[in-house]
């Protein structure tokens, strides 16, 4: 268990600390152990097994890179933690990566904005603290330590290390070590040796025995995943990509060396968002729902470089075969005075198939035994349009933050170098062969701002997206005898964007609130970025045609899922997103947004 309950800081983030350092003023003499604030064994514990890796990997790589860690006191540089940094320096190029400490400083109070006579609390979580002046001396920082020119110093994001981060836990140690490793790794190894990526075309002419396989992993609610700083992951559907090369066919020997290669593992888990029934003339369809996969989490034993996040992107096509995303929702007993916040059968509140004339149908009831796989599929295939979106969620300051940020530049500052970044990328996987179009916008208008952070039951501590999703609002609306009008306030906190980001998120937050018993612990927020269907399309072609078609491996357990009625699709009749009579601007003005920061790529 990598997570310690018990620790401070672990409860309600309710009115939880001082504000943010906002200036430098300091009066009289203060405490050598004050840029520690209650956390400094953690610190010292954490900087010094650090310290014992960094130096055993200057002594053993012979390449000529090399590792520097430097301690960041908050007190010498006014912010409101200290951080561990790891360095990397090769040739002119130094990449670093900044680990946050949490118990190093205060949780932030939040903010109190009244605007147009409504009181919006807005939650600063510890992530927020990684905005530009925390960067900008991170990197003043290293250029003073090292020596070198500061504009020679690249800042590779960095990862909050919460309060419950268990420093005695040498795998969790290990894990976050790694991670950081990879972090200025791949920096230097694309700034520095200019790696470009895999080339897919490559394996395959080179591997002609090869293959790639596609493993889907349906897990039920009860099953966690940590990431490296220790926090729980949502993850109902794991999509794991690997290759095979078989050298002879009859070569059943225990030594095959490296013929297997595990390449990357997708979590995340299907959301539904409302988009309101089709019409086709005179005909109200029932469809009012299309399926979400959102990731949450990316994984690989190899360095996770942007060539390895696209191949992460574009597997999770494979769970829209066939629909293969509805294993998800398999109908269980489930647990007696609780809510299934998983429950399919919530998607008829709104859904309404029977036409009720209160505009809300009853909760289809999955729970009984006479409701069979084919009620299962009718239901979904009432409900549900067969066309998925992906989206991603990238977070403030976490641990996959320095390998999937640069989407969020690409999207919210239009960076050419990220942009570029994410098309060298699928450049080289097709070996040239890119067919994507780039005037062709990566992802959807729509972005929201997520809660990260946990949540406590009594099986112990779960992801917060578990409780902030569609279904799981529908069922605890559903199951705690509430209005039903109450989903379609929640939908409004993603979908009104004449609204800023944060204030939705400020009343999204009450719902989490409520459905966790306000046990939510905030630690920060997600960006999530739906990417764009044409772009999606155009990235899958690509692979396609220089021959990547993975095969699935361990689909035999689900075909029984699949005697359904086929359907057509009427997406084409469907008025796009980009159809808005209503202008974009809004009419709030000065509030306080988090602070970001300007990475380079």
């Amino acid at each position: 268990m990598s997570i310690n309950l018990n620790a401070p800081g672990a409860k309600s983030n309710a009115r939880q600390g001082q504000p943010f350092v906002t200036s430098d003023v300091s009066f009289g003499l203060t405490s050598k152990l004050s840029a520690f604030g209650n956390g400094g064994e953690t610190f010292d514990k954490l900087h010094l097994k650090f310290q014992e890796k960094i130096k055993q990997l200057n002594e053993n790589v012979k390449s000529g890179e090399k590792y520097t860690i430097i301690k960041m006191l908050k007190q010498n540089a006014g912010l409101n933690y200290s951080a561990i940094i790891v360095a990397e320096t090769a040739e002119d190029c130094t990449a670093a990566h900044v680990l946050m400490i949490e118990k190093t400083g205060e949780y932030p109070n939040p903010l109190i904005e009244t605007i147009a006579g409504v009181r919006y609390e807005i939650i600063r979580t510890p992530a927020d603290a990684l905005d530009q002046k925390y960067v900008q001396q991170a990197q003043k920082l290293v250029a003073e330590t090292l020596g070198v020119d500061v504009n020679t110093v690249v800042i590779v994001d960095g990862s909050l290390v919460p309060n419950e981060y268990d420093v005695n836990n040498d795998n969790l140690i290990q894990d976050l070590f790694v991670n950081t490793l990879n972090s200025v790794d791949s920096e230097i190894a694309i700034q520095v040796n200019k790696y470009a990526g895999i080339n897919i075309a490559d394996i395959i002419n080179n591997y002609r025995n090869g293959k790639f396989f596609v493993n889907l992993f349906f897990n039920n609610n009860d099953s966690v995943i940590y990431d490296q700083t220790g926090m729980p992951v949502r993850q109902d559907i794991c999509i794991s990509l690997s290759f095979k090369n078989t050298a002879t066919q009859n070569n059943k020997s225990v030594n095959q060396g490296n013929d297997s290669v595990e390449i990357v593992k997708t979590y995340g888990y299907i959301d539904f968002d409302w988009v309101g029934p089709m019409i086709n003339g005179n005909m109200v369809g029932t469809q009012k729902f299309v399926p979400n996969f959102i990731i949450t989490h990316i994984d690989s034993p190899l360095v996770p470089t942007p060539d390895i996040v696209m191949l992460a992107v574009a597997s999770v096509l494979s769970i829209n075969e066939d629909m293969n995303w509805m294993q998800a929702f398999r109908p269980n007993p489930g647990k007696k005075n609780e809510i299934d916040y998983n429950d399919i059968g919530a998607l008829n509140t709104e859904g309404n198939i029977e036409n009720s004339n209160t505009g809300f149908g009853k909760k289809i009831n999955t729970k009984t035994k006479e409701f069979s796989l084919m009620d299962f599929n009718n239901a979904i295939q009432a409900l549900v349009r067969p066309n998925l979106m992906v989206s991603i969620d990238i977070p403030k300051a976490g641990p996959e933050t320095w390998f999937t940020s640069v989407f969020c530049y690409s999207k919210f500052s239009n960076s050419e170098k990220a942009i570029k970044r994410v098309y060298d990328s699928i450049a080289i996987l097709t070996n040239g062969n890119n067919t994507i179009n780039t005037a062709v916008p990566i992802f959807a208008d729509i972005s929201n701002k997520i809660h990260g952070g946990y949540y406590k039951t009594k099986d112990g501590i779960k992801d917060i997206r578990n409780l902030s999703s569609y279904l799981s609002v529908a069922n605890y609306v559903s199951d705690t005898n509430q209005q039903p009008i109450l989903i379609s306030q929640y939908t409004n906190t993603l979908y009104n964007t004449s609204i800023p980001n944060e204030l939705r998120a400020a009343e999204r937050k009450k719902f989490i609130d409520n459905m966790s018993n306000n046990t939510a612990v905030y630690k920060q927020y997600y960006d999530r970025l739906t990417f764009s269907g044409m772009f999606l399309m155009n990235l899958v072609n690509s692979l396609r045609h220089i021959g990547f078609a993975p095969i699935f491996s361990n689909m035999g357990a689900v075909n029984d899922m699949f005697q359904r009625r086929s359907t057509t699709d009427f997406s084409g009749a469907m008025l796009g997103q980009d159809a808005r009579f209503m202008s974009s601007n809004n009419m709030f003005g000065n509030f306080f947004m988090p602070g970001n920061y300007n990475r380079q790529f």
